[in-house]
């Protein structure tokens, strides 16, 4: 969290982020697979991304919750935003913001790996 970001605010409602930010970061565990999508308004959301976690906890470093992770996937060809699948396609009509972690077992989603070639 950012000084920037601080001001004006009280320390409880500052811990309270950073509690929320180090939960999140231990949300998934090892072995879990996460898809990084990227977000353009002309574009779509697209998956540019499919990492899987290779630690089984997060640690701070430098103020930031981190996990180490293995690359599955990567969108080969650039730029993103034309080559990328988009999300629709790999799980589903799905809604998330801001970086929210959504384990794939969830009910409301279905994970299509085949669209990621």
């Amino acid at each position: 969290m950012n000084e920037d970001k601080k001001k004006g605010m009280s320390e409880e409602e500052i811990n309270k982020i950073l509690t929320r930010k180090k939960n999140d970061a231990n949300k998934a565990d090892g072995g879990d697979r996460i898809l990084l999508c990227q977000n353009h308004y002309n574009y779509a959301h697209r998956v540019t991304h499919v990492v899987e976690t290779v630690s089984s906890t997060a640690e701070k470093r430098d103020e930031m919750w981190t996990r180490l992770v293995r690359v599955v996937w990567v969108v080969a060809q650039k730029p993103w935003d034309k080559y990328a699948p988009e999300q629709e396609n790999v799980i589903g009509k799905f809604s998330f913001k801001g970086g929210n972690l959504i384990r794939a077992n969830a009910p409301s989603i279905v994970l299509n790996l085949d669209a990621l070639k």
